[in-house]
């Protein structure tokens, strides 16, 4: 039996992609395995990723592990992912753009503090509020996390409503999945597979 592997792995989009949208539908723990350390090795930038996903998640850690606030959230677009969190009196938002294409996001939380800042995690950016809306924009695949003051009588309400208004562009994501390169075929034979790895590599 043979079996070709043209793409044998996840590109580093896809794979912060899939580890943010376990984080946002109530995943606590997540584990990683990979059947050959070939992919592990394959490029910098799957390393850089891993790297970057064990740090924000250990500085997330106690905001993913704290009960999620009751909420509603109301889009016109199913491709933006998207969960709310409280803790130590601020309000963290995870959002995860599932499409290729880039979306332009207008968030409306009702817990907002008005005319406030909303700082993003993991970059050095800040973004400002109008009244308790604030704007940005997701490449195809992006991740982000929010980080914003609740106005002072958030701890009274029932429900966060969360409405967004996405529009997507004309951007697409490139995804650039490492190849494992393997100078030959492989054997398997436990499995009796032959495994090719590789853009360019045949039987």
């Amino acid at each position: 039996m043979a079996s070709v592997y043209q793409r044998p792995s996840m590109s580093p989009a896809e794979l912060r992609l899939a580890t943010y949208l376990e984080l946002i539908h109530g995943t606590k723990g997540i584990g990683y395995y990979a059947s050959d350390n070939a992919y592990l090795t394959a490029t910098k930038p799957i390393w850089d990723t891993f790297i970057a996903l064990f740090r924000e998640m250990k500085q997330l850690s106690p905001v993913l592990l704290s009960e999620s606030p009751p909420q509603q959230l109301e889009t016109n677009d199913p491709a933006l992912h998207l969960l709310l969190k409280e803790h130590r009196g601020k309000l963290y938002m995870l959002a995860a753009n599932k499409t290729k294409t880039e979306l332009s996001v207008s968030f409306d939380v009702s817990s907002l503090r008005p005319d406030s800042t909303v700082k993003v995690l993991f970059e050095k950016r800040k973004l400002k509020t109008a009244g308790t809306q604030f704007q940005d924009t997701l490449a195809g695949y992006a991740t982000r996390v929010y980080r914003a003051r609740p106005a002072a009588e958030a701890g009274a309400r029932k429900k966060h409503l969360l409405k967004i208004t996405a529009k997507r562009g004309q951007t697409e994501i490139v995804v650039d999945a490492p190849y494992v390169q393997n100078p030959g075929a492989t054997y398997n034979s436990w499995g009796n597979l032959i495994g090719v790895l590789g853009a360019g590599n045949t039987l």
